[in-house]
């Protein structure tokens, strides 16, 4: 699938460097051990002048909006349109590497706030499942950008078994972005570079 990639500066091989996240008027240093990709190219240069055109050979989303037809409202479904309990464990077990705890107990960050964790609770509805609280991590576009900042939720996505995942990105007019933890980095090759 051809993607696009955002930089300052044009690179020949994708690395897990320092960066810094954006999130309203302030920056925060972070290293994503990940790279993000979008369909639109107007979204890549939002992240830089700098825009290269790849080709991302992933074929194992944990979750994707264009198959998951009612992503962040609805559980997650399999082909046959039954609920998906492993994909549903799989994303539970993604959220949980990511729960901090306080005085008022778990929560996960999502840009900025702390969202209280409640076992068996779903963000969306009153239905209440094992693994409910898991899609306080997920929007429409696909799993909260900022929860694949927390250390370990990369490599949990890549032990689960899956190359990639849509990521919600509330910023962009399109939604989302397609996110390849560093470990499946051999399935991205770029094409060309455009400076803007």
């Amino acid at each position: 699938m051809l993607l696009y990639h955002g930089s300052r500066v044009p690179f020949k091989e994708f690395k897990v460097t320092p960066g810094e996240r954006r999130v309203l008027f302030s920056s925060f240093p972070v290293t994503v051990p990940g790279h993000f990709f979008t369909p639109h190219y107007e979204d890549a240069l939002g992240y830089g002048r700098h825009v290269a055109t790849v080709e991302v050979s992933t074929n194992k989303p944990l979750v994707d909006p264009a198959v998951d037809k009612h992503l962040g409202v609805d559980r997650l479904r399999n082909e046959g349109g039954y609920i998906d309990t492993p994909r549903e464990l799989h994303l539970a077990k993604l959220v949980a590497s990511t729960i901090k705890r306080d005085e008022h107990g778990p929560y996960i960050e999502r840009n900025l706030r702390h969202v209280p964790i409640y076992p068996y609770s779903h963000p969306r509805n009153d239905s209440t499942h094992e693994y409910g609280f898991a899609y306080h991590g997920l929007a429409s576009g696909g799993i909260h950008w900022d929860l694949l900042d927390h250390p370990g939720a990369s490599e949990k996505l890549a032990r689960l078994g899956y190359d990639s995942t849509w990521v919600h990105e509330p910023e962009s007019e399109h939604g989302s972005s397609l996110y390849v933890p560093h470990s499946h980095a051999d399935k991205i090759k770029i094409l060309g570079w455009d400076r803007n």
